[in-house]
């Protein structure tokens, strides 16, 4: 993988993770009719970042909340 080679070490880790996505999601991308292989790839990969971006903001509102209360 070149692409990857050419990254920066920290981008490297943020397509590994892209990849793992893809990986943690192969059941439902099997869903997908298969003439498109790059369809599934890209939704596994926006559902992890679209997890992460929900995560985040869940751990922002609670950090929100505790000041509140201080």
């Amino acid at each position: 993988m070149p692409f990857h080679r050419a990254l920066s070490p920290s981008e490297r880790l943020m397509l590994d993770q892209l990849f793992n996505d893809v990986r943690q999601r192969r059941s439902a991308g099997g869903m997908l009719p298969a003439h498109n292989a790059w369809q599934p790839i890209v939704l596994s990969m926006l559902i992890g970042l679209m997890k992460r971006l929900e995560d985040l903001s869940n751990r922002i509102a609670a950090l929100e909340e505790m000041a509140k209360n201080d």
